[in-house]
């Protein structure tokens, strides 16, 4: 009994010394160490290569935030594009005590000057001529975001098969939650294939969305070219749904 409390208090020990470790390279890391730590990061999860080119700044707390300007993707090492080419200005903050718990909760995210490209390529057949079905998609989790502003994003939907480019512009867009408590406004405006859209309405509290305990209200007004498409009504489990 006397050698397995020593080795638990080892290994503890253990574990409070490699803590305090990581907690002094992050305290004596500067943002430009921490520049060439997220680029890294970039190049070893995506394969294409990322470079920061204006300010950059990385704070840590029980809401750490990122803020970066004049972000540049280029290809892989085989050649691909990547389907983000330019961020001109990203900023997001998180909350840490709802990720210990699996939950991805952003509290503000402002994102500016993006020129995206996405390439929907012909189905693939298998050999003996039938249709694949591919296998069903893992369950992903949708991050709960609390104040979004994008502006001035720049997304072409090319789809090779029909030989035509689909050209998304979101002049602005913004979810706006107060408190943690009261409905998700939402407001924005572009165009798709130079019809110009605008999008207004509001969704039910984030409070309520983490609990599901009661179906989800939903309100939105989308008017485009002349017609109007109106949504009222709430969702079982946003969620999951």
């Amino acid at each position: 009994m006397r050698r397995i409390k020593y080795l638990l208090f080892f290994i503890g020990g253990l574990v409070v010394i490699c803590l305090a470790l990581i907690a002094i390279v992050l305290v004596t890391f500067d943002n430009d160490d921490y520049r060439r730590l997220v680029t890294r990061s970039v190049k070893f999860f995506t394969g294409y290569s990322v470079t920061i080119e204006g300010p950059f700044s990385l704070q840590l707390s029980t809401a750490p935030s990122l803020s970066a300007e004049v972000i540049q993707f280029h290809p892989g090492d085989d050649g691909s594009p990547p389907p983000v080419t330019t961020i001109g200005k990203l900023h997001i903050q998180i909350a840490l005590k709802p990720l210990l718990m699996g939950v991805l909760l952003i509290r503000h995210l402002l994102v500016e000057d993006v020129f995206m490209a996405v390439t929907i390529e012909e189905d693939a057949k298998p050999d003996d001529g039938r249709v694949s079905t591919g296998r069903a998609a893992p369950d992903i989790e949708i991050p709960i975001m609390e104040s979004v502003r994008l502006r001035n994003i720049h997304l072409d939907v090319i789809d090779a098969a029909a030989d035509r480019t689909v050209e998304i512009r979101l002049r602005n867009f913004e979810i706006d939650d107060i408190r943690d408590t009261g409905p998700l406004f939402i407001n924005g405006e572009g165009s798709v294939s130079g019809n110009d859209f605008k999008i207004d309405g509001r969704l039910g509290a984030l409070a309520a969305m983490l609990r599901g305990a009661e179906p989800f209200p939903v309100n939105l007004d989308l008017t485009s070219s002349g017609f109007n498409l109106a949504v009222s009504g709430t969702v079982e489990d946003m969620l999951n749904g």
